[in-house]
């Protein structure tokens, strides 16, 4: 007994720690209000925007045109006049320049496939947020009914821990035996620790909102709900193709399976284009080193494409096109069923919390109180009152869970779709 009631002290020590810390320090916020700290703090959406910055770049670089080369040769010892670096007329020097021209229209083809990169870094870098805003939601939901369910435990707790003390006191009187004394001890002990079970997916729900929100570990989010606003969210005008065309126009990672197969397109037509040489075009001018003094030309110059015909890289764009077209028309199949699936968890969701009757969890309250003061009147036996408390006990925290499962449906749904269907 002793060391039962050391670890029941422990337990509710541990609950009150909870207690004063959510108290002290905490921030209410309903959804809007969380989403707004995302967007202006998640580090990891500033970083992801980085990538849309260096594919900006990208493009800004393949605009560039290709810089003139210059040569430039001057004599270093003349023999005839015994002269270091001459430069008079009996000297000699040579320069000529030169520049790139492409003749197969390379630079626009490589402009085209940055642009292309660049849409697809913007996809990118909206299906992150999509994930992060999705998995905020969760969180956010899973924390306020992790503490309905919690507030269901410290409701019951005290009053079996009021029960608890007069049994004693009866059991003092000889009233009543130890056994029964025993048997709520362990109820309580039970119900601690499921309790605790719940603080601590409440803590792993506080680590990710936080890291979500950019807030410093000692803060404690307390998420805020309109629950009459969620109530009447009305699924009847959901239509599943309808579903299915959003999907399509509105998922970034759609999207970006159809730019991977834009991007391999451009990039195939680029290395073909490098298949043909370039051509240099140049001006020589040598001061008397040629045939003729003060010599002047025109050059050009280019590799003969006899070997090397940018065969390998053809061939390797060619693979990555199939390869992204087969990607994508998987990802197709993958986006409808993901639609039609996450459509049947909403429909039977909702159906089965407004099946639920709202009135239960007060009137189920006020019959515990009752069947309670029944059982301290010893009208009802322990096993009787043992019966209807686990019945209260898990009718209530199903009901949290329904409700929860139907708001984290909703929340899928929009997410599945890539645009916000259910708005609450």
């Amino acid at each position: 007994m002793k060391g039962f009631k050391g670890l029941f002290i422990f337990i509710l020590l541990v609950g009150k720690v909870f207690a004063q810390s959510s108290a002290n320090d905490t921030i209410k916020l309903n959804i809007n209000e969380a989403e707004k700290i995302f967007f202006d703090k998640n580090l990891s959406i500033v970083a992801k925007q980085y990538d849309i910055d260096m594919a900006k770049a990208a493009v800004v670089q393949a605009k560039l045109i290709s810089n003139p080369t210059m040569y430039f040769e001057q004599l270093l010892f003349n023999p005839t006049n015994q002269k270091y670096l001459d430069a008079s007329y009996n000297g000699e020097n040579a320069f000529n320049i030169q520049q790139l021209i492409h003749i197969a229209g390379q630079r626009n083809k490589l402009i085209q496939f940055q642009k292309i990169n660049q849409q697809l870094a913007e996809y990118q870098f909206y299906d992150v947020l999509r994930t992060l805003k999705f998995q905020l939601h969760s969180s956010f939901y899973n924390i306020h009914f992790y503490l309905q369910s919690i507030n269901v435990y410290n409701n019951q707790l005290g009053n079996l821990h009021n029960l608890v003390s007069s049994l004693e006191r009866q059991m003092e009187k000889g009233n009543i035996s130890r056994k029964e004394v025993v048997r709520i001890k362990a109820l309580i002990f039970n119900l601690q620790s499921e309790r605790l079970d719940f603080i601590n997916k409440i803590n792993d729900e506080q680590n990710n909102i936080k890291v979500f929100l950019g807030i410093k570990n000692d803060v404690f989010v307390f998420p805020v709900t309109d629950n009459k606003k969620n109530d009447a969210i009305n699924t009847d005008q959901i239509n599943l193709v309808q579903l299915i065309d959003t999907a399509y126009q509105n998922r970034s990672d759609m999207k970006i399976a159809e730019s991977s197969v834009r991007l391999s397109q451009a990039d195939l037509k680029y290395q073909k284009s490098l298949a043909i040489p370039d051509l240099h075009l140049g001006y020589v001018y040598d001061k008397q080193g040629n045939f003729a003094r003060e010599y002047n030309a025109l050059s050009l110059t280019m590799d003969l494409p006899v070997f090397n015909r940018n065969q390998g890289n053809i061939q390797l764009s060619k693979a990555r096109l199939k390869q992204s077209e087969t990607f994508k028309q998987q990802f197709t199949i993958q986006l409808e069923n993901d639609v039609q699936t996450t459509y049947k968890k909403v429909i039977l969701a909702d159906s089965l919390y407004k099946t639920f009757d709202k009135e239960f969890t007060g009137d189920f309250e006020q019959i515990m109180q009752s069947m309670l003061d029944n059982y301290r009147k010893r009208n009802i036996s322990l096993i009787e009152f043992l019966d209807y408390y686990d019945t209260y006990k898990t009718s209530s925290l199903q009901f949290n869970q329904l409700s929860n499962n139907r708001l984290n449906a909703f929340e899928e749904l929009n997410y599945t779709v890539g645009k916000s269907i259910i708005k609450f």
